[in-house]
């Protein structure tokens, strides 16, 4: 169940008491219409002087009102954007921490082997990436954050990288969700970062287009 908020409430509270005054003035009418035929001039003109009194303070009441409703409106409205605004925030927030799973369309880039790959080499692919437009990044399922870390253990053909603790085993997948046309550009841009490591060791490696990437949030 949705709990009122303050706004909501002032709303429906002044609500009601238009519908009273509403009410009031239909009855008020209707009594003194039925009661006329029985009173004097005098008395008449006593009535009419009270009626237009009541009718004026009611009338009163009935601006000042409508006043308010309208400043509550217009209070809701901005209640509702700024909650809006929150939340877009805290999902820009939440999916740049990587604290909650994220999908949409990206794109794979695949690479078949290690041949000489080291972790700086994958912290310029990730940046480049990241500076076409990438709205999360994830390797081999693993989400990439503020925190993450690549480091390369061993030497010749006994190389290993990691990311953070994890053994990166090969072909290893780098899934990055955002604009897939950006993204594309960015890993196929003469003289980019993949061009110069395929011309550096022969690296391997596919991009595909992904209409409905899962990127999973760090463990």
């Amino acid at each position: 169940m949705k709990t009122k908020t303050p706004a909501v409430a002032a709303l429906t509270v002044i609500c009601v008491i238009l519908g009273f005054i509403i009410s009031v003035q239909y009855h008020t009418n209707e009594a003194s219409l039925s009661d006329l035929t029985m009173q004097t001039n005098e008395d008449l003109i006593v009535i009419l002087g009270e009626v237009n009194k009541q009718r004026s303070d009611l009338a009163t009441q009935e601006r000042d009102l409508k006043e308010e409703l309208a400043l509550l409106t217009q209070a809701s409205i901005s209640e509702s954007a700024a909650i809006e605004t929150l939340n877009e925030e805290y999902d820009v927030f939440t999916t740049a921490a990587g604290t909650v799973a994220i999908q949409g369309p990206g794109v794979t880039l695949t690479i078949n082997e290690q041949n000489e790959l080291i972790g700086n080499d994958l912290v310029l692919i990730l940046n480049e990436l990241w500076n076409a437009g990438a709205e999360a990044i994830a390797v081999n399922d693993i989400r990439i954050t503020s925190t993450s870390g690549f480091s390369t253990q061993g030497t010749g053909d006994g190389v290993k990288l990691y990311l953070n603790d994890t053994e990166l085993i090969f072909p290893l997948a780098i899934n990055a969700i955002g604009n897939s046309e950006a993204l594309s550009a960015a890993l196929a841009f003469p003289g980019g970062v993949m061009e110069n490591l395929q011309t550096e060791m022969n690296l391997i490696y596919s991009t595909t287009v992904n209409e409905d990437l899962h990127l999973p949030a760090s463990s």
